[in-house]
């Protein structure tokens, strides 16, 4: 597989804010799908994003991270996560690639439209 990972390089909020449906599929073959949701901190300390399972609050935990602001880790049961409602966008790593009328999407999940480029400024 050539292509990376959907939440390769995003931080656990990045990956909430999506909002977007996910497949998980173990390693044991099974598949599951649905919508990630943050739950609080475990008594470790680790932040994780879990999929609701049934009305019983069972849950399959798919991430997990120190905090919200770092990159998270699958556990080794997971064998992949796949993004299923794909954005119409792309990720664009360099502020200095935004073009006019790009969407800009914030940490926290804001989303702005960029107005005005000029090399090392941008305005939203």
């Amino acid at each position: 597989m050539s292509e990376k990972p959907f939440w390769e390089g995003k931080t656990l909020m990045e990956i909430q804010n999506l909002d977007k449906r996910v497949k998980v599929t173990m390693e044991n073959g099974d598949v599951f799908i649905g919508k990630l949701v943050r739950r609080s901190r475990d008594t470790d300390g680790i932040c994780s994003l879990s999929m609701q399972l049934d009305a019983h609050r069972t849950y399959l935990h798919v991430f997990s991270a120190e905090s919200s602001d770092t990159q998270p880790i699958i556990p080794s049961y997971v064998d992949t996560v796949e993004l299923l409602d794909d954005p119409n966008y792309e990720r664009i790593e360099e502020a200095d690639d935004l073009q006019e009328k790009d969407i800009a999407v914030m940490l926290d999940g804001n989303r702005y439209k960029v107005t005005d480029v000029e090399k090392g400024r941008n305005r939203f």
